[in-house]
């Protein structure tokens, strides 16, 4: 758990980077999380810590890069897109990050306390699948002729 600590303390240094002065700091995070001052108080002191989904409320308020925290080298650190109509083909490059990242998350899972979070610019299939409509719905969107979507 330390390096979670070093890493929790690099984002409350960055946020205090981006708005130095305390009075401001604690107005900001009450507007952007919707919580009262004593409960920002305790974050920015440790002794609660942000939940993930606060942690990217904050980080996408005020611009907070998160793979800078870490200090991930950004040829590590590339977006890639998992199009359900072309994934058969991906790079080798895109095969090791998702060989990667299935390692990290079974390790996450071995961690009682560990939060784990995504963004998509689309509902997953994974939560859409069941819904006939939906499914043809994105199906239209996306631009595909057949609204069958196979499993």
């Amino acid at each position: 758990m330390e390096n979670n600590d070093i890493l929790y303390d690099l984002l409350i240094h960055e946020i205090k980077q981006k708005i130095p002065e305390r009075g401001k700091l604690t107005s900001r995070l009450m507007d952007i999380l919707g919580l009262e001052k004593e409960a920002i108080y305790r974050r920015m002191r440790n002794d609660v810590y942000f939940s993930f989904a606060e942690i990217a409320k904050i980080a996408k308020e005020l611009n907070i890069s998160l793979d800078n925290i870490k200090s991930i080298r950004p040829q590590k650190s590339r977006p890639y897109k998992m199009n359900m109509f072309d994934f058969f083909n991906l790079p080798e490059q895109d095969y090791e990050e998702l060989e990667e990242t299935i390692r990290k998350l079974q390790e996450l899972s071995e961690d009682p306390a560990s939060e784990v979070g995504g963004t998509f610019s689309t509902l997953p299939l994974t939560l859409i699948s069941n819904y006939e409509k939906i499914c043809r719905f994105f199906s239209f969107l996306n631009g595909c002729i057949s609204t069958q979507i196979l499993i």
